[in-house]
């Protein structure tokens, strides 16, 4: 288990990888985000980023399955804030 306090500045954790293609930008941001730079390749390129970008959301939501994935490892998840703990079985998850 990690805590907050095992941490030093300057440590480096390989949380995953995730390439965007194409097809998952504009496929979401119809869905959630319809700005015209997730889903239209055409006006993305003429926009303020040169072409597709994906949305802010689809960013944070791939960074929080990676990040879940990271600290719950065997069946236990650690998450502090602002000095408090919770701790716990994930839902789910085999008895030891």
């Amino acid at each position: 288990m990690i805590w907050w306090e095992d941490f030093k500045v300057g440590d480096v954790t390989e949380m995953g990888r995730h390439t965007f293609t194409e097809e998952e930008i504009v496929a979401f941001g119809r869905e959630y985000d319809p700005q015209l730079f997730h889903v239209d390749a055409a006006a993305a390129k003429a926009g303020p980023f040169g072409g597709l970008i994906a949305s802010g959301w689809q960013v944070c939501a791939v960074l929080v399955k990676h990040l879940w994935e990271a600290v719950n490892q065997n069946g236990e998840l650690v998450l502090t804030l602002e000095g408090w703990a919770f701790f716990g079985r994930r839902p789910g998850a085999a008895e030891a």
